[in-house]
């Protein structure tokens, strides 16, 4: 039975009654409702209430990748506003207004690029911007695509070519008469004609021949109204009060889907075949999928199943099922009818002689032509037989094993072994018997049971062993960790990489059915899958079969292979059969960004259509969430994403079911955001993108970068001109210094010329030579001391404060010491940074005049000199014990107070003089040095 999912109203969250059903270029599903539109992604619902005129959506019509619909007295396109959500736009102004007021369009056909639309007043011709109205007087039932041309039929039944605005019989034309006319199907060995009175006919060209078929009578009592081909040999009918029916080309009966099998109501208005192949039922009460081409069917407890496979044969051109509840087979409905002469759980059954054998929870049964004979009140939990000895049959209990013969109407067993665990299963291998125990060990024995070996396999505690089976010729088994193989040369089971695939080889193999020499099936890793032996080499593959048993907790019990090629699944809630195991998906499909929404609650993409341009965003709008879906439909509920930001991030994600993305902080930039899905069968689709722009915050446009520069360019101009000035002013006073230079040395100078001038004289006396002579070397050590002084107050190694205390500290001991004046010179606080060349030059010559005063004229035995840095200030304190002088009666150049006084002036310091005759003399010099 193909699989059914019926979407109700609740889901879908709209009017219960879905007229009809249309999937756009881009793989989404739209469906036409009684109160407007409906869309589905793969991911949600969106229903839309159409404007202007009505609310019920009956039809579509697709050409050029533009859907047209028609309903309650509208019609029109499907396009996308201006946030890229679709919109159902009217045309209804583009018709004559002496026409724009109409019932219910019924039917829509595409024929050479126009649209037809029909309903009981006339027909409706869409031709680029205009619709033309034909024919507004008379009645019509149907309209139809027939042989690439448009087919009417009028009120009265009779059948014409539209042929421009003149309307041709058909051949046979009146056939029909008093008879409606629902659906034409045209296929590979005649046109069908669906109607109400007359089932199926098929028309030949020339004349109309009822077919008359199950189908057919089925379609006339239940109300046929529509129908559409669904593979090339399979045609799909709807019907009003019979579900659908699925016929070949024959018009024989295939399949018939009601509400019992999982359609939502038997009132089918319509159905549609998607891309993927799949079919999609509008009807009264909600909308259903159904898999008709898809190769796996699958019986759950709706359909008949009850309890859980555990065993599957084919006996009688029948397939039996032995469940935990009872026997299975299969009724004329195609759903699975319960044996009501087999109850409780029946584990195995095998055939012998046209007899069916069961064991079942109440002992051995066989089963005839329906009736069911118990032959043994022995349960067994299995039957062990093999084409090698086809009359020795082995009974499998839960400790130990006997030997079964079956005469007649009654079964002997004779026991041939037991062992001390529980028989998780065994299996024989030509003349020995293999079985594996609960205790995670493997036992040997001999058909006469005796045991010949043991084994322990190389798992952990907490794992299990599962099977032991035959594959290719040898014995293997399946545990929690992988296929083992079991090693004639060294007699041990090994890790089995036979198969090419890393989790056969280490994850969980809980079942295993070789079906041919080249094909075997595993339940490994909670996935079905298959290996093929091609060119002496396994090839193992899984995609084609995962939704088998694709739930997390849906375990394979039984695997079995049938005559006729196809293979059988009993899960632990579900039976599946793969008619074909060559499928394969072959699809493509299209991963959609369904929508774009600024801190999750403004949107500024709605996903349909393309984006006009690209998107700017303010910097405040940099959190977003991007919302996709995979338009496959299969089993939408599995489909995966992957993402990436380019710009910003361009690796792919790992593959995630989150149907959404989330961004924050999104730095400035232009970025493309692309997703890409993959589908339950990990068949990537394509890829959507979307670009957008952050702007960068105001205080990082270009007007702020320029803003910027013109204040950089300000602070640059400030300090340079900053700097300048100081350049200048300790240029000048450099030049200060050079003019105090060139004063005193040319006032020296002078002087010692004018002394060389008059030791010269003739007239001059030795007396007067010598005097000039010693005038001459004063002036000399004088000019000597200035030039020193001058040179290491400008030189730039000498700027800071240890190369000043250093000199003024070497000066007062070589000046003081020379005299025999004991002196103490301290230094208090922190001195950091560099002094300026103006105070260098004036602390120093105002150390040096007072030291020099102090050495020449005081007569001191003691002087005390003291450095204190405090605050940015600078405090020189110099005293000595000697004889002293009253500083109100001292001349302006007297001792140099007064240019000691003017350089402190200079420094902006507080000069403060003591001294008394006869107590000595203090100086205290406070000046800012910050």
């Amino acid at each position: 039975m193909a699989q059914v999912e019926s979407y109700d109203p609740e889901t879908h969250n709209y009017f219960r009654q879905n007229w009809s059903a249309m999937q756009d270029s881009s793989g989404i599903l739209f469906f036409g409702n009684s109160t407007g539109l409906l869309s589905f992604d793969g991911e949600k619902w969106h229903p839309v209430k159409h404007a202007p005129k009505g609310s019920a959506v009956l039809m579509f019509a697709e050409h050029q990748n533009n859907i047209y619909w028609g309903g309650n007295g509208d019609l029109g396109i499907i396009k996308s506003d201006s946030l890229n959500q679709f919109t159902p736009l009217s045309h209804r102004s583009r018709i004559d207004s002496a026409y724009q007021n109409f019932s219910y369009l019924w039917q829509m056909i595409e024929v050479d690029g126009e649209i037809y639309h029909r309903n009981s007043n006339g027909i409706y011709i869409s031709r680029g911007d205009t619709i033309e109205v034909l024919f507004p007087e008379e009645q019509f039932m149907g309209i139809f695509e027939f042989e690439d041309q448009v087919l009417v039929q009028k009120e009265n039944g009779e059948l014409y070519y539209l042929e421009g605005d003149h309307l041709r019989p058909l051949p046979d034309h009146n056939f029909f008469n008093d008879d409606a006319i629902y659906d034409v199907i045209s296929t590979q060995i005649g046109h069908l004609f669906f109607s109400r009175k007359k089932g199926i006919v098929r028309f030949n060209g020339e004349a109309f021949e009822p077919i008359e078929t199950e189908s057919s009578e089925y379609i006339i009592a239940n109300r046929v109204f529509r129908a559409a081909q669904i593979n090339e040999t399979e045609i799909a009918v709807t019907t009003l009060d019979g579900g659908v029916v699925v016929i070949n080309q024959q018009g024989e009966l295939v399949q018939i889907f009601r509400e019992e099998d999982g359609l939502p109501t038997n009132m089918v208005y319509n159905v549609y075949l998607d891309r993927e192949e799949t079919l999609w039922a509008t009807s009264g009460n909600g909308i259903a999928k159904v898999l008709v081409n898809n190769p796996l069917k699958v019986w759950d407890e709706s359909r008949g199943l009850t309890g859980i496979p555990l065993f599957i044969t084919s006996f009688n051109e029948q397939t039996a099922f032995g469940t935990t509840e009872g026997l299975l087979t299969f009724g004329e409905s195609g759903n699975l009818i319960q044996n009501e002469s087999i109850n409780g759980r029946v584990y195995d059954g095998i055939i012998l002689d046209d007899t069916f054998i069961l064991t079942t929870g109440s002992g051995v049964y066989s089963h005839t032509a329906g009736e069911a004979l118990k032959l043994s009140g022995s349960s067994y939990r299995t039957f062990i037989t093999d084409s090698w000895q086809s009359d020795l049959i082995l009974g499998v209990s839960e400790r130990k094993i006997d030997k079964l013969n079956v005469n007649n109407n009654s079964i002997s067993s004779e026991p041939l072994l037991e062992i001390n665990s529980e028989i998780i299963h065994a299996v024989k291998d030509r003349q020995r018997l293999w079985i594996l125990a609960a205790d995670n060990t493997v036992h040997l024995f001999n058909l006469d049971g005796i045991q010949l070996s043991s084994y322990r396999v190389s798992i952990s505690e907490e794992s299990r062993l599962n099977r032991i089976g035959r594959i290719a010729g040898k014995i293997r088994m399946g545990t929690d960790e992988g296929l083992f193989l079991y090693d004639e040369s060294s007699d041990e089971f090994v890790s089995d990489s036979t198969f090419n695939d890393p989790e056969i080889q280490n994850e969980e193999v809980f079942r295993f059915r070789q079906c041919s020499e080249n094909d075997v099936w595993f339940r490994n890793h909670r996935k079905i899958k298959r290996a093929v032996r091609e060119n002496g080499n396994w090839r193992t593959l899984t995609n084609p079969y995962r939704t088998i048993a694709r739930g997390l907790d849906e375990g394979v019990e039984t695997i079995f292979c049938d005559d006729e090629g196809s293979v059988w699944f009993g899960s632990s809630t579900k039976l599946y059969h793969l008619t074909d195991p060559e499928w394969s998906y072959e699809y493509d499909f299209n991963t959609n960004i369904t929508g774009v929404l600024v801190r999750n609650d403004s949107l500024i993409y709605g996903g349909y259509g393309d984006p006009s341009e690209i998107k700017e965003l303010d910097f405040g709008e940099n959190e977003l969430r991007f919302t996709y879906a995979a338009a496959s439909y299969i089993e939408p509920e599995a489909n995966q994403y992957r993402t990436r930001l380019r710009g910003y991030e361009d690796e792919w994600s790992s593959w995630s079911d989150e149907p959404q993305k989330d961004f924050t902080f999104i730095p400035e930039g232009t970025y493309t955001f692309e997703v890409q899905g993959r589908n339950v069968y990990y068949k990537t689709g394509s890829i959507d993108s979307y670009t957008f722009t952050v702007l960068p915050p105001w205080y990082r446009t270009i007007w702020a970068y320029l803003a910027y520069l013109c204040l950089a360019g300000g602070v640059v101009y400030t300090g340079h001109k900053i700097r300048l000035n100081s350049i200048l002013k300790e240029q000048r006073i450099r030049d200060g210094i050079a003019r105090d230079l060139h004063d005193e040395l040319s006032s020296t100078l002078s002087s010692i010329s004018f002394f060389a001038n008059a030791m010269d004289s003739p007239k001059t006396e030795t007396q007067k030579e010598n005097r000039y002579l010693s005038l001459i070397k004063k002036s000399s050590l004088e000019a000597k001391e200035k030039i020193s002084d001058i040179v290491w107050v400008i030189h730039t190694e000498n700027d800071d404060w240890d190369n000043l205390l250093m000199r003024c500290k070497r000066f007062a001991s070589d000046i003081l010491d020379a005299r025999n004046i004991q002196h103490s010179f301290d230094i208090k606080g922190l001195f950091t940074g560099k002094p300026s060349i103006n105070q260098k030059k004036n602390i120093w010559l105002i150390f040096r005049e007072i030291l020099t005063n102090i050495a020449r004229h005081a007569e001191p035995n003691q002087v005390d000199i003291r450095f204190t840095m405090e605050f940015e200030k600078l405090h020189i304190h110099i005293e000595d014990n000697g004889k002293g002088f009253d500083p109100e009666n001292t001349r302006e150049d007297g001792y140099g107070v007064q240019n000691i006084k003017e350089r402190a002036q200079q420094l902006k310091a507080k000069c403060t003089l003591e001294s008394m005759p006869g107590e000595g003399t203090r100086w205290m010099i406070d000046l800012p040095v910050g």
